[in-house]
């Protein structure tokens, strides 16, 4: 077994869905903050006589004077964890507070269910190393695969086993050698609260707003300097007894993973920023092709993309994107658009993986 300590550097934003989203009835704004709370634990806080008067407005079903009362009724230990909120969801959040009909829903991010502290699943992080590899594995014979591909649509599904040698058999799929530890954002000051937009530099207001809110993690780049620890484990044991068609080493793939990763963002870029006439996505632009070109694979460093809003050519194979159209079926396509964090223009998803320790165990 070869276990890998990782160190794990958000770039820009970054946001884990959890499908989970949280009305106002479930959290308030106060002097900058977002307070997630507990009505259960709010409603036994309250003295009988407000309490009284708190059911007299859920009654009436009057939202705002509801949201009004836990505002000034708060305490201590009904708050299940609190983020710092980006100014203009502050003032968005102030001004809907009185429209019963625009709620200001807000999506959550991953969390432990107990401490309520932010984590990056392994899991999603092995999918990022996944695509990479298996991007890899693809190019390496990619006559033989886009041959695949030409039989049909079916072929698109079953692609990924091919690549891989596994079939219809799950566990000859070389991933099961390898095992990712989620990894905690420990710096709780890195998460905001925040508008997130559409951007599509072809319209005529660039950014459109959805009204889409969430909680997000702050980068490297965004002044949020923190790196966090996790763990790969490789099992290089039934890798060495050839259980398997495709066998692989995370050191000697990290040049590729960077690669892919760093081709994905370069045609981002040239798509959607190199043009932009606006001084902020300009300004992120530039920052971000500058950080890339410190990443260096040769001092086990890596650029990867997860979580939401990552968009689909990363985490979409060359193949399947070189192939759409006539006379191939249309296995997907590049973005015409991407999601921004509203208070810096920065993308979602971007981070740095470095190697700091390889250990035989």
């Amino acid at each position: 077994m070869i276990r890998y300590t990782m160190e794990f550097t958000p770039l820009g934003a970054l946001h884990i869905g959890t499908g989970n989203v949280l009305s106002p009835l479930e959290y308030t704004v106060k002097e900058g903050q977002f307070i997630r709370f507990s009505l259960e634990k709010l409603v036994s806080s309250l003295s009988e006589q407000k309490r009284k008067i708190l059911l007299q407005k859920i009654d009436k079903n009057d939202l705002t004077e509801i949201i009004l009362f836990i505002q000034e009724n708060i305490m201590d230990d009904c708050i299940l964890y609190q983020y710092r909120a980006d100014k203009d969801f502050v003032q968005k959040f102030q001004s809907k507070i009185a429209d019963p009909v625009n709620q200001l829903l807000v999506y959550e991010m991953y969390k432990d269910p107990l401490t309520f502290e932010p984590v990056i699943p392994g899991s999603s992080i092995k999918g990022a190393l996944r695509t990479a590899i298996v991007n890899t594995f693809a190019e390496r014979q990619r006559s033989r695969f886009e041959e695949y591909l030409r039989r049909g649509r079916d072929f698109y599904k079953s692609l990924e086993k091919e690549i891989l040698g596994y079939q219809d058999d799950i566990r000859n799929d070389p991933f099961r050698c390898i095992r990712v530890s989620d990894c905690r954002i420990e710096k709780r000051e890195s998460v905001e609260i925040g508008e997130i937009v559409n951007y599509k530099p072809s319209r005529k207001n660039s950014f459109a707003s959805i009204q889409l809110i969430g909680e997000y993690i702050c980068g490297y780049l965004l002044g949020y300097t923190h790196s966090y620890k996790f763990i790969i484990e490789e099992n290089n044991d039934l890798f060495d007894k050839d259980v398997f068609a495709t066998s692989f080493s995370l050191s000697e793939m990290l040049k590729d993973i960077d690669y892919f990763y760093k081709r994905r963002f370069s045609n981002e870029s040239k798509k959607f920023y190199k043009d932009s006439l606006n001084s902020d996505i300009k300004k992120m632009r530039n920052d971000f092709l500058n950080y890339l070109s410190q990443i260096k694979p040769e001092q086990n460093e890596f650029l990867i993309r997860l979580g939401r809003y990552s968009h689909v050519e990363s985490m979409t194979l060359d193949l399947r994107l070189s192939l759409v159209g006539k006379p191939h079926p249309k296995a997907a396509r590049d973005g015409t658009s991407r999601m921004l964090s509203l208070s810096s223009c920065f993308p979602f998803g971007w981070a740095k993986l470095r190697v700091v320790d390889i250990k035989k165990v």
